[in-house]
């Protein structure tokens, strides 16, 4: 029964927290928000060490150096270096038995933690069913094992995704849909033949899931299921496509280019310019802050409870978007806010022929593969390089756009909290104005991820105060961004070959 007394901020007061994931994208923002707005005691965070950094250091520079951290920074001013010792980084890695924690930091962790929230996950569309299994199955299936070993443990949170229905289609309860009888055994059997798998053996296991990060997901809650302890809690948290922050820490904030957003960053930039897809679909987007507010709330509403719960976190069932709206802001930001980087105007349309879409993929490819071939043969070994790179950004794209196809194509609609739990999480998917945050949400890509001089389009101020309950893959693309100051010597050397070919061929500067 609903108690009208409940409090998120008393619930979470003087507690003791375990956050995995807190170098992403999402773990940041829950970090960021935890420490700003909800009085725990400690916040244990998982790191691994990675490249010869250490714990400390990974959590030094590649958390609290970060942006999303400046609001809490200028709030706390000098006690900052202080107030953020309630963090303690512990070295451990979701793929080591054990989670390659000394006896001594599991102890002080089952001792000591209330919550858990498993924000860790390969979000890596195109990893093999191998990889996929290793962190999304059974690094979470240790956390799961830890979890059980906590003496005070009162709530664990798993980050899902709500694509793990990915092969349905319509209206998705928060339901698991058709488990497997035995997840365990299935997934012991497939991890061993993952090992030789091909492409196409790969296809025939996935069957209608578009990748293996829904596929593994989908896996992975079925195991907190079925290997749960007797009355422990576990609920499961269903974002749709995360994107940037609606208002928390700050209107638009993003540090990497994951969901849709990089398919709206190549096309603000002009890289990509045929879709594949139908925009007369919904398109189930999500602030990140949206996020990190349902599973703060909804871990401490539903704690202690002993049951299995879902929640679907989108906006498709109350507040949907469709993708001609999406494209038509952008089209209207990118317009007005002409990047640096630029290789083309913004210009999108949706497809559902593959014929046509080849043929525009084409239009771009040939121009890019006669310049390399240029270049080659009379060109410096710095024009062949740059010649390169600008071709495999723009099979990036196309890799992209292929990734997304199945998410353009199809439309969901998530069934979402029921009225009372919308009133008393004061988060309200109505509340969201499409055309200003999606202007927002390009702005991000501008301000922080082109690093561009911008100004917010649509200001909104944050609220410091909790009135009511409250990758390695784009490394072409951070090479395109570090030499943007440069950009004209490529449009200078284009010219050499394009007056030759007819007009159709020559690409759009």
């Amino acid at each position: 029964m609903f108690n009208q007394e409940f409090s998120c901020l008393n619930f979470y007061e003087g507690k003791s927290i375990l956050v995995t994931g807190t170098t992403g994208f999402v773990g940041k923002v829950l970090l960021e928000k935890a420490l700003r707005v909800l009085n725990f005691s400690k916040i244990y965070i998982l790191i691994r060490t990675k490249k010869g950094q250490d714990t400390y250091e990974r959590f030094s520079k590649e958390i609290m150096s970060s942006k999303c951290f400046d609001r809490l920074r200028n709030l706390k001013g000098d006690d900052f270096e202080e107030f953020v010792k309630k963090v303690i980084p512990i070295d451990g890695d979701l793929l080591k038995p054990q989670l390659g924690l000394s006896p001594q930091q599991r102890w002080e962790i089952t001792e000591n933690v209330h919550i858990i929230i498993n924000s860790a996950a390969s979000v890596d569309f195109n990893a093999s069913i191998k990889q996929a299994l290793e962190i999304n199955y059974f690094g979470t299936k240790q956390i799961l094992e830890l979890a059980k070993e906590c003496k005070n443990l009162e709530n664990l949170i798993h980050i899902s995704t709500a694509y793990v229905n990915a092969d349905k289609s319509g209206f998705i309860e928060e339901h698991l849909y058709h488990p497997q009888k035995n997840v365990e055994d299935f997934v012991d059997e497939l991890y061993k033949q993952s090992h030789q798998m091909n492409d196409q053996q790969q296809k025939v296991i996935l069957g209608k899931f578009p990748n293996t990060y829904t596929f593994t997901k989908s896996l992975a809650e079925q195991m907190l299921l079925q290997l749960r302890k007797e009355n422990m809690q576990i609920t499961i948290m269903r974002p749709t496509i995360v994107g940037s922050s609606l208002r928390d820490p700050f209107p638009g904030w993003i540090d990497s280019l994951v969901g849709a957003s990089a398919t709206m960053f190549f096309a603000g930039l002009g890289m990509m310019s045929v879709f594949k897809g139908n925009d007369r679909l919904i398109t189930d987007q999500i602030p990140v802050d949206y996020v990190v507010d349902h599973v703060l709330v909804a871990g401490a509403y539903e704690a202690n409870k002993r049951s299995f719960q879902i929640y679907h976190i989108g906006s498709s069932a109350r507040n949907p978007i469709k993708q001609s709206l999406l494209t038509s802001v952008s089209r209207d930001y990118w317009t007005n806010n002409v990047p640096q980087s630029r290789l083309r105007p913004f210009h999108v349309e949706h497809t559902t022929n593959e014929i046509y879409y080849r043929l525009k993929c084409l239009q771009k490819r040939i121009p890019a593969l006669l310049f390399k071939k240029l270049v080659d043969q009379v060109g410096t070994k710095e024009q062949q390089k740059q010649a390169q790179r600008y071709l495999k950004l723009l099979e990036k794209a196309d890799f992209m756009n292929d990734l997304f196809c199945h998410f353009n194509s199809n439309e969901w609609v998530f069934s979402n909290l029921r009225k009372q739990e919308q009133t008393l999480f004061q988060i309200d998917v109505q509340a969201i104005d499409w055309i200003s945050y999606v202007l927002n949400y390009n702005y991000g890509l501008q301000k922080f991820i082109l690093k561009e001089n911008v100004d917010l389009p649509i200001a909104q101020e944050p609220n410091d105060l909790l009135s009511c309950w409250k990758s390695s893959n784009f490394a072409d693309v951070q090479w395109f961004l570090q030499r943007k100051n440069n950009h004209q010597s490529i449009q200078q050397k284009i010219p050499f070959y394009v007056k030759v070919f007819p007009q159709w061929l020559k690409p759009k500067l």
